[in-house]
């Protein structure tokens, strides 16, 4: 831009004409215009929402090698999801988490799932505000790893880590349906505390249609709202009464423990 400037003064000391060195002009006062709209297009650019696929073959997708050992030679990456535990499988178009058992997943899956324990998040972490939709099969429980009341599929939301997060169960071993919080503490290995809970039996080997919606309130507080085949079953609020309730951006996934289960239509669309 200054040297078009440089270049204008140059051809009037030429004897040019005004109206030709008028239009020299205009070029950088165009530019200086588009380049600052362009750029603050971008930045308001809303989340995009987060919709993976699982269509093609049957195959494995990623597994918690990848997480922890990206190094390790023939591991399976994923450029949606992060496999913390266990193993996250393609099966029929659908996401599944394989027969679960206990087992250190080699790179590839083939000496077992280690999915009696499964945790997979989303490799975005963007989501604040948002309302997540997916199909759910819950197509077994298992003794694996114990038996506990909690056994089931969860659903994660503003995942900051592994000790930080809420969690909305919508399947229980014990028929209900819980949302909870998860603080730092214990340990290193997090406390769970309940929001709100209801009875809600739900049928194994039935696919089910869940809505999950968090929202941070004018308050400050934090509302959680979960729907099950189209019905209100649970709004739980979190006011802060255990820390600062979780306002941050963060990631969303999903939890199985003792569980397997298929999921479809996975979709995370941001609220703006």
């Amino acid at each position: 831009m200054i040297i078009s400037f440089r270049s204008s003064d140059a051809a009037a000391l030429r004897g040019e004409a005004p109206a030709r060195r008028r239009g020299t002009l205009l070029i950088p006062v165009v530019v200086l215009l588009i380049v600052p709209i362009g750029i603050g297009f971008l930045l308001l650019r809303p989340p995009q929402p987060f919709h993976p696929s699982f269509a093609g073959p049957d195959r494995l997708v990623t597994n918690e090698r990848a997480y922890h050992r990206p190094d390790m030679p023939g591991i399976r990456r994923s450029a949606d999801w992060w496999v913390t535990s266990g193993s996250l499988f393609a099966r029929d178009g659908a996401g599944w988490t394989g027969t679960p058992d206990e087992v250190l997943p080699d790179a590839g899956s083939r000496n077992g799932t280690g999915s009696a324990i499964f945790r997979v998040v989303s490799a975005r972490d963007d989501f604040q505000d948002v309302t997540v939709r997916l199909r759910l099969r819950v197509e077994s429980l298992t003794e694996v790893a114990g038996t506990h009341a909690y056994d089931g599929a969860h659903l994660f939301l503003r995942y900051q880590g592994p000790d930080e997060l809420y969690g909305v169960t919508m399947f229980r071993r014990d028929g209900l349906v819980v949302v909870k919080r998860k603080l730092p503490g214990n340990g290193g290995r997090g406390e769970y505390v309940t929001l709100a809970a209801a009875t809600k039996v739900q049928p194994l080997n039935r696919w089910i249609d869940v809505v999950v919606r968090v929202v941070t309130l004018d308050s400050g507080s934090v509302r959680i709202t979960l729907w099950v085949d189209g019905g209100r079953v649970l709004v739980a609020t979190d006011r802060g009464r255990r820390g600062d309730a979780i306002k941050d951006s963060g990631r969303v996934g999903l939890r199985g423990d003792n569980c397997q289960f298929s999921f479809t239509g996975f979709r995370a669309d941001p609220m703006t």
